[in-house]
């Protein structure tokens, strides 16, 4: 198993869904998204992902319902979304040293950029409304 799969798995809830995995198109705008079935396209979305380490990559680290087309961004809304296993938060510029609480993922996105991802063991219990209101409070 690739450590990008490693990666996903650690922040992607333990179930079925749908993951965006969207590029910035010609005019600088998110246009470029395709979506992959959790798990069983994990190699495939991997595979993508790492030919694409040269340019920014976006996804949302939670599973949606299918979408009815698998290139729209569309589809990637709160009313669509499954299910969330975690909290996260772009750093914008905070060291990670100055958290609170250490994050189960910590990715540098870019020279003193870091995006944070704490996985939550109850996130089950949790409905995703819940997990909203955390997510807003980090």
């Amino acid at each position: 198993m690739s450590q990008l799969q490693q990666f996903f798995e650690r922040i992607l809830p333990d179930d079925e869904g749908w993951v965006p995995i969207m590029s910035l198109g010609p005019g600088g705008g998110l246009s470029r998204c395709q979506w992959y079935h959790w798990p069983t396209e994990a190699e495939k979305m991997c595979e993508v992902v790492e030919k694409m380490s040269d340019k920014d990559v976006y996804w949302s680290p939670m599973l949606f319902h299918k979408p009815s087309t698998l290139s729209s961004a569309r589809h990637a809304t709160k009313k669509n979304v499954k299910r969330v296993a975690c909290v996260y938060a772009d750093l914008d510029g905070l060291h990670p040293d100055d958290l609170f609480l250490e994050p189960t993922v910590l990715v540098k996105s870019s020279p003193e950029h870091y995006h944070a991802y704490w996985r939550l063991s109850d996130y089950r219990s949790q409905g995703n409304l819940d997990i909203e209101q955390l997510n807003r409070g980090v």
